[in-house]
């Protein structure tokens, strides 16, 4: 319950700070999806799609990393949470 806790807590203050993770995804999608073009690659990403390459980064950083964090699975944890609320 504690994690939890502290996921909302922190899903809410980054809401705060930078507006809905929805948003902020789709920007980062149009962004990654004009890189791949560039690169002759066609799929285009969406919202959730970025959501979970983030997932992958920390999940990532998690298995190859010095230390496992709490802060890594609290960010996945965050990047699971916004994206569970993005209507596709």
């Amino acid at each position: 319950a504690l994690f939890l806790g502290e996921v909302l807590k922190i899903v809410r203050e980054r809401g705060e700070s930078y507006g809905p993770p929805a948003r902020h995804w789709r920007a980062t999608s149009l962004v990654w999806t004009a890189l791949l073009e560039a690169k002759g690659l066609s799929d285009v990403l969406d919202e959730a799609d970025v959501a979970m390459l983030f997932i992958a980064d920390k999940l990532v950083r998690q298995f190859t990393g010095d230390k496992r964090t709490e802060d890594g699975w609290l960010d996945i944890a965050g990047y699971a949470t916004g994206a569970a609320g993005i209507e596709n």
